[in-house]
């Protein structure tokens, strides 16, 4: 069947606009600079895995009740045990991007989602095919995002071990130090050893669960995809430490686990027949009863996790837009999404602190919904060019957000050319994935 040439230009704007958003509604966390990372994360999660996912399958399925009542106990099984698992995810997601920061975690994160995210349902589905040239493909796309991963770990450690020089000279010197990268000066004045507020942007999100969209019938169900609170949300995450190296093991395990959400909606189809057939949803959204199914399991960790630090340190007041009432007075950070931004700055005390864990949780829709659409539109071509587009541009718009925060001032150009080497093997992998899916 010929391709139509302008669906398919439509179907790129869009995934476009999917990456775009997908890869910087992190940076929200930049304008809740007093919130406590687990209140931020907690009521993220509630807005993006329970409410908005049954807001959206509710608006694109009919007859729902009787959807859900045919459908047979097996498929609810295994989309919650994998739902499960990728809020499991999810949590490390947020923990380890917290630790090693917004550019980093995204890149690794998303680089071992885009490959195992093919993989593992070719080994666990589909073994027959290991032995195919769509087999060969997806088994080259991991060892090439081996090596990239690796680069980029050894950039993370560069960067690492400069700050902790550099801290060092400071505490010798009394006085700025002036990095050796491209960056502004720094006078670094943070013990920590890389969380400090300037520097660091909580990524935290729902897993980011990616994975290749099949013609578009995944729609929003294709997704791309303690907590201290002393320092809010847009620094490190205090109870979750500040060693790079369990940050990178965070990262690790999220993308090990963030892939678990493309069996939920593999081993769950029974519920999407029942969309499509008894509900009427269309193709591109008949994927949505099993996705709020899933992502809803996955919200329990999150809930648990969260509410646990939040009763930890004594943090509910926060939920409601207010301060404890011993709470000291607030000093002014003069920052706001970025550096250069103050206009986007919001402080706890009022309520429109809490707009922005929903705005994420929006962003974080509107780019899984996006891509599934788009590479419907595309046909074919979405899995072979969308999927690598969509990987791209998140990784891309991840890192952008993430230099603009300041996670790599003062880094070395040594460090980062390690850092741009690691992105542009992550991607040749990504590209070798849509070329599998060709052969398939």
């Amino acid at each position: 069947m010929p391709v139509d040439g302008g669906e398919v230009a439509v179907g790129l704007a869009m995934i476009a606009v999917a990456g775009a958003l997908s890869g910087s509604y992190t940076s929200c966390l930049k304008a809740m600079p007093y919130l406590p990372w687990e209140n931020a994360w907690g009521m993220y999660a509630m807005w993006a895995m329970v409410v908005l996912p049954w807001i959206l399958v509710a608006a694109t399925t009919d007859n729902l009740g009787e959807v859900y009542a045919g459908a047979p106990q097996s498929a609810y099984l295994a989309t919650i045990l994998f739902g499960g698992s990728w809020g499991l995810g999810s949590v490390t997601f947020g923990i380890g991007t917290t630790m090693v920061g917004n550019s980093l975690g995204f890149s690794i994160i998303l680089g071992m989602t885009a490959v195992l995210g093919s993989v593992i349902p070719l080994v666990v589905l589909n073994p027959d095919k290991i032995a195919t040239p769509a087999g060969y493909a997806d088994f080259a796309a991991l060892a090439v995002a081996a090596v990239g991963l690796a680069m980029l770990g050894w950039a993370g450690m560069l960067r690492e071990r400069e700050r902790a020089a550099a801290a060092a000279g400071t505490a010798r010197a009394g006085d700025g130090w002036s990095g050796d990268g491209p960056g502004r000066s720094h006078s670094d004045t943070d013990d920590d050893e890389f969380g400090d507020d300037d520097d660091a942007v909580t990524g935290h999100g729902g897993g980011l669960d990616n994975r290749r969209g099949g013609g578009g019938a995944g729609g929003a169900g294709a997704p791309g995809r303690g907590g201290g609170g002393a320092g809010g949300a847009a620094a490190s995450c205090q109870s979750c430490g500040g060693n790079f190296a369990i940050g990178l093991a965070m990262c690790v395990a999220s993308g090990v686990l963030s892939p678990m959400l493309n069996l939920a909606l593999t081993f769950g189809s029974d519920i999407k027949d029942r969309a499509a057939t008894v509900g009427h949803a269309s193709p591109a959204m008949a994927n949505n009863a099993v996705w709020a199914v899933a992502v809803s399991a996955g919200a329990v960790a999150n809930a648990i996790y969260c509410s646990y630090l939040v009763t930890k340190n004594g943090g509910w007041h926060h939920c409601c837009g207010g301060r404890a009432a011993d709470a000291p007075p607030l000093p002014m950070a003069g920052e706001g999404c970025c550096p250069a931004c103050s206009c986007l700055e919001s402080r706890t005390g009022g309520l429109v602190t809490l707009l922005w864990p929903f705005g994420m949780a929006v962003f974080w829709l509107a780019g899984t919904v996006l891509y599934g659409v788009g590479a419907g539109r595309m046909g074919p071509l979405g899995e072979v060019l969308g999927w690598p587009i969509f990987i791209m541009l998140m990784v891309l718009t991840g890192n952008v957000s993430g230099i603009m925060a300041g996670e790599w001032t003062g880094a070395s150009w040594t460090a980062l050319r390690w850092l741009a080497a690691g992105l542009v093997v992550l991607t040749a992998a990504a590209v070798i994935i849509g070329v599998g899916a060709s052969l398939d």
